[in-house]
This record gives C-alpha cells, sequence and structure tokens, in this order.
C-alpha cells in the first residue's frame, strides 16, 4: 500500500497538481506521514483521518464508534488520534468487512440486506449508548442514510467527503490557491479498471466520463 500510494502520488504531482487528497482510509493510515514528508513542502497532503478526528474531538461526545476495513481497525490510527485529542472519549472500533465488499459489488441499494448486517455489527454490546459513528472507509457514506434510519438519527454520523472537502477549501484559501473561475476539466485515471467502477463514477457524476489506464506498478 505504501508503495501503491507513493507511485500514485508521484504520478499526480508530475500533473502539477495544487493538492493531494488521500482519498482512502487504510491508505491515510499507512501511507499519509511518508506523502506529507517527500511531497508535503510543495503540495499539500489531506488524508481523510485528521480532519475527522477534528471535528469528532470537538464535538462534545462521550462515546464514538469507527467502522472500516479490518486494516484500518488494526492500525489504531483513529483510536490513538481521537483520544490524544479528546481524552475522556469512549471510542469502541469494529473491522465490517462484508459492507466494503457488498458496495463494491453494487449491492448498496438493497436497503433490507444494508439493515441487516448493520443490525449484526451494532446489535453488539460494546455499541451500546454510541452517540456518534465515523464512517471510516470511504465506500461507506454511499450508505450513511442507512445508518442514520437504523440509528433513527439519535447518533452523529460524521461525514468523511462533507469533512475533507471543508478542509481542502480552507487550505486552498490559506495557500491562495483557490480557483476564480467555474470552468473545469475533469480527468479520471485508474490502475485497474472494473465495469463496477464504471459505472460508480458515472452515477455519481451523471455524465459522460472518460477513462484513462495507467499501469503504475510495473
Amino acid at each position: 500500500l505504501l508503495s501503491y500510494s507513493q507511485s500514485i502520488a508521484q504520478f499526480l504531482a508530475d500533473q502539477d497538481c495544487k493538492a493531494i487528497v488521500i482519498a482512502c482510509n487504510t491508505a491515510s493510515s499507512v501511507a499519509a506521514k511518508a506523502l506529507e514528508d517527500k511531497f508535503g513542502s510543495n503540495i499539500p497532503i489531506i488524508n481523510v483521518i485528521d480532519p475527522v478526528v477534528d471535528e469528532v474531538a470537538n464535538s462534545n461526545l462521550k462515546k464514538i464508534a469507527v467502522i472500516g476495513t479490518k486494516q484500518t481497525i488494526d492500525s489504531g490510527i483513529y483510536k490513538k488520534r481521537l483520544q490524544a485529542k479528546a481524552p475522556g472519549l469512549e471510542v469502541v472500533s469494529k473491522a465490517t468487512r462484508s459492507l466494503a465488499t457488498i458496495i463494491e459489488e453494487g449491492l448498496h441499494s438493497s436497503t433490507t440486506l444494508i439493515q441487516a448486517i448493520i443490525d449484526n455489527y451494532f446489535q453488539q454490546e460494546a455499541f451500546q449508548r454510541i452517540d456518534g459513528i465515523i464512517l471510516g472507509c470511504t465506500h461507506y457514506p454511499l450508505i450513511s442514510h442507512e445508518f442514520e434510519h437504523y440509528f433513527k438519527k439519535r447518533v452523529r454520523v460524521f461525514n468523511h467527503p462533507e469533512i475533507v472537502v471543508y478542509q481542502l477549501y480552507k487550505i486552498l484559501q490559506e495557500k491562495q490557491l483557490l480557483s476564480d473561475t467555474i470552468e473545469q476539466q475533469t480527468r479520471f485515471y485508474f490502475s485497474d479498471i472494473s465495469l463496477y467502477f464504471e459505472e460508480t463514477v458515472r452515477q455519481l457524476f451523471g455524465e459522460e466520463v472518460q477513462f484513462e489506464h495507467l499501469n503504475l506498478w510495473d
């Protein structure tokens, strides 16, 4: 993962990007510091963990749940950083492998299936009386409404995209890097293109999207 992340970041730096967002919790936990050390003096590097940790730490919550991939959860990065900034906060974590797989298979529109899996995870004693949840995988915001429905909006669901985009905006503003035009050109580069990813990107952007395949590993 570290090697992949470094190769991708180098490619983006070569495209003269003015900022790089590590849009993956697992990659953020493994590679953020290395990328900041290598590129940070020239290009702002924004990971998806620290902005969320800051938001949670300032929310006066008592007990927060963190879910994500096994590697993200095993790293303990959320718990360490949350408790460093909010020592009284209780943090419970769970690797929810089934959710990412289902979303990648394009089955996240099946409300019954998603609700059954969420219930299987969250009926466990450790998750009782939580008042916040971090969806620690960038797949999971696609089903954030399912978590809101499950908890009947009694639990605050922290939305990575909104929090990270605001952090990116602040950094670009501080460094006077904001664009002065609304015109944009969107380019999509994939190291591995699948039919699912093509369909998902087109659904999200609502337009015909051109993909370019990159072989960064050989």
